[in-house]
């Protein structure tokens, strides 16, 4: 939350158990994901996409990312050459 003072944390309590291992799993693909984005860690990226529980196995979430990568080459340009040559590569 936010108003003209700044930023409120808003706490809700403990998760019930039946939430909180998602929510943990969701933050950590977010974390790695971040990281991923800063540094241009290609592998790191591969692993944040199989860490999402929304994206299939590991073998489909490789595929969902060099798609990624494809359609979107611009946005993602401070990942390593390597990266960036399967760009032109069929998936």
């Amino acid at each position: 939350m936010s108003n003209e003072k700044g930023l409120k944390v808003a706490t809700i309590g403990d998760l019930p158990v039946s939430m909180r291992g998602l929510v943990q799993q969701i933050k950590s693909f977010e974390r790695t994901a971040s990281e991923a984005a800063v540094s241009g860690d290609y592998k790191k990226a591969l692993l944040a996409m199989a860490i999402n529980p929304l994206v299939p196995p590991d073998t489909v979430a490789k595929k969902f990312w060099m798609k990624c990568l494809k359609h979107t080459k611009n946005i993602y340009l401070n990942f390593s050459k390597k990266a960036r040559r399967r760009f032109s590569q069929k998936i």
